[in-house]
């Protein structure tokens, strides 16, 4: 039922992404993550928790509104979510299993480590154990991130600028810098209230070696990544985030009156061309 779960960096906060392949919009609750520090055993406080789910990706986003600056403090993490409390839309718990103490996981082993408020986080999904239903079956990897208006090209999104909606962010395979038909694409999805989120998954990448790049929209001017792409190394079960792609508005170039190389001749002058020709050879006008 999971697909993977990340822990990274964005937009000046940490989250923890988690990708289904089925719906479980219904009974997933902020509750529905744990995060424990192994070295002591302290749980993080539930209540500092938010949770935000996209049915038509099946991603929840958690975050931290109740932590300072939406940032976890420095420790390690064990990232665990609840098969008794996430099910899908015929009921079925999601596949865990049970520890010492008699409560039911459906991930229990996902490790990172937090070491500064700006890292990103590569995290491993648990080695597809069948017991965690990890991956579907597939070992591959996969990277995320966010697409967003870079108003004052700072390279950076900051507060106030929006994220950007079915922008392509697609693996680079033959390198002409051009999306083809054949390359893996995802479409940047999201919006929570007023706040456009712009994020992206680009899953199922087999192990190798990557050009992460996005279809600049029409109308727009890449600002970052310096470069125009990502170059990543991707392992199996392996998610790489914060790959982040940022674009301002092109302003249409200002219209420029154009004078006229000389003014128009004028009513009465204009009148002599209009007629028969007439010869006036005394100059009386008549």
């Amino acid at each position: 039922m999971v697909q993977s779960v990340s822990l990274d960096f964005a937009n000046g906060r940490h989250q923890v992404t988690a990708i289904f392949n089925e719906d479980v919009s219904r009974s997933l609750t902020a509750d529905d993550l744990v995060l424990i520090d192994p070295d002591t055993g302290q749980i993080l406080d539930s209540n500092s928790y938010a949770v935000r789910y996209d049915s038509l990706k099946n991603v929840a986003v958690w975050t931290f509104p109740g932590l300072p600056d939406g940032r976890l403090p420095q420790a390690n993490y064990q990232i665990r979510l609840r098969s008794d409390g996430i099910t899908d839309a015929a009921g079925n718990h999601l596949a865990g299993n049970t520890d010492d103490t008699d409560e039911t996981w459906g991930i229990d082993n996902v490790r990172v480590s937090v070491a500064g408020v700006s890292d990103t986080v590569v995290v491993r999904s648990d080695q597809n154990n069948d017991d965690h239903d990890i991956g579907n079956g597939s070992s591959n990897g996969q990277v995320a991130g966010q697409v967003c208006q870079d108003l004052n090209s700072n390279g950076r999104r900051d507060p106030g600028e929006q994220g950007m909606l079915n922008v392509v962010v697609y693996a680079d395979l033959n390198g002409n810098i051009a999306q083809d038909p054949s390359e893996p694409f995802a479409l940047s999805f999201g919006v929570v209230g007023s706040q456009i989120l712009g994020e992206y998954h680009l899953t199922n990448l087999p192990a190798g070696a990557y050009s992460i790049r996005e279809k600049v929209p029409a109308g727009y001017q890449q600002t970052s990544p310096s470069g125009g792409g990502y170059f990543v190394t991707i392992a199996n079960g392996t998610v790489i985030a914060s790959l982040d792609f940022g674009n301002r508005p092109v302003t249409p170039p200002e219209l420029v009156p154009v004078s006229l190389a000389a003014d128009p001749a004028p009513a009465q002058e204009l009148a002599t061309h209009i007629g028969p020709k007439i010869s006036d050879e005394n100059q009386n006008a008549k």
